[in-house]
């Protein structure tokens, strides 16, 4: 009903497009591709020294940032963990979130021998802001849209191992900001963190990678431009090929 109504309809992501003109009968020249942005976090990462066990923040740091619901793939994340925790002894491990699999995600722990080796911190408004202090974020998602989470690693520099699914594709490429392995295997996720473990500058050349993309195609006002673009078409009733068409606007200095 809304789709047949609308003169527009904004995509996050090429899956979504897709779904859009394949699945849902939209007509291709009313969608229009336009990623998520993101904000960069500002300020300081937060002070975790007395929160983490002695000695965390000296150590390599691989966290998730994600509810705690089956779709996120933090039970691959923690597989994944006791298999690097064998060649890389020194990696810490972070959970950052809560939600129902709490409690059985605990157990996991446990029963993989990662008790000193995990720390999950729930729940925090400030989980933007903790992503500076990791050394690679994980989004080991089953399936996903087009998560912000990954934008905002990227825009903090910070390398990001994922599950090449749903829109993720469209913002890390693989061997370029990010490396990319299939959803629920373990055994290729383990085998990306330890390649970014036993590889610091390899790391860091893909936190950088990634932080200029995000400046260059996932800044704020490239979205704000993007969609006020929409807007001005629908209401002159061009199609998206003719809005594509176009030259950009050079943004003003407001």
């Amino acid at each position: 009903w809304t789709y047949r109504r609308a003169r527009r309809i904004i995509a996050v992501s090429t899956p979504i497009e897709r779904r859009l003109i394949e699945r849902d009968g939209v007509p291709p020249e009313r969608v229009t591709l336009i990623p998520n942005a993101v904000i960069p976090a500002s300020g300081n990462p937060p002070d975790l020294a007395d929160t983490l066990p002695d000695g965390w923040l000296e150590r390599p740091l691989v966290g998730v940032v994600a509810r705690l619901q089956p779709e996120k793939g933090v039970a691959t994340f923690l597989k994944a963990a006791a298999h690097v925790s064998k060649i890389s002894p020194e990696a810490r491990f972070l959970v950052v979130g809560d939600g129902p699999l709490r409690e059985e995600l605990l157990d996991l722990v446990g029963r993989v021998g990662l008790r000193e080796r995990v720390h999950f911190l729930g729940y925090r408004v400030d989980a933007q802001r903790l992503i500076g202090l990791l050394d690679v974020l994980v989004v080991p998602s089953l399936t996903e849209g087009s998560p912000l989470i990954v934008l905002e690693a990227m825009a903090a520099g910070v390398p990001v191992v994922a599950s090449a699914v749903g829109g993720i594709p469209d913002q890390v490429r693989h061997g370029e900001e990010g490396v990319l392995v299939p959803p629920d295997d373990p055994n290729a996720l383990a085998g990306a963190l330890d390649a970014l473990l036993e590889d610091p500058a390899l790391a860091r050349r893909l936190g950088e990678a990634g932080r200029r993309r995000t400046e260059n195609e996932f800044s704020h006002e490239a979205l704000v431009r993007r969609i006020e673009a929409i807007y001005r078409a629908a209401l002159s009733g061009e199609t998206a090929q003719e809005e594509d068409a176009r030259e950009p606007e050079v943004p003003s200095a407001r």
